[in-house]
């Protein structure tokens, strides 16, 4: 019951911050209308997007390949609805425009929290030396 919580957890976060992002693409390219079939593709991915990112809590593997594993997650299922709602003419038009936001988005995230734990790193071992 505790894993379906936070799936269904990560999942609704997931779903809210996708929304949040649509906004602003629509805001950004001033549609005045969405496709009901894009919210139908949309919603749902980034339910599924925020429930992957699930992997990225877990001390079991080492987070350079949970990174991989959610970059190669995330970018199947962003592909599948950019596929799906036709925004591409062939696949390889879509590899080529998605693939280079991507690399970028994920080194910046691997960068950041990589960074953050060396710092939380140096200040636990501080404070282990000074309680010794």
């Amino acid at each position: 019951m505790k894993t379906l919580t936070r799936l269904l957890t990560f999942g609704f976060v997931g779903s809210g911050i996708g929304a949040c992002v649509m906004a602003l693409i629509i805001l950004i390219n001033g549609s005045k209308q969405i496709d009901a079939t894009e919210l139908f593709y949309w919603v749902p991915a980034s339910f599924l997007m925020g429930a992957v990112t699930m992997i990225l809590y877990t001390d079991r593997l080492h987070f350079l390949l949970l990174t991989a594993i959610h970059f190669v997650s995330c970018f199947g299922i962003v592909f599948a609805a950019v596929s799906l709602c036709g925004y591409m003419d062939t696949p390889v038009a879509s590899l080529r425009a998605m693939m280079p936001e991507f690399l970028i988005i994920y080194a910046g995230i691997y960068l950041a929290v990589f960074t953050v734990s060396k710092l939380n790193e140096r200040a636990v071992n501080k404070a282990l030396e000074k309680q010794s």
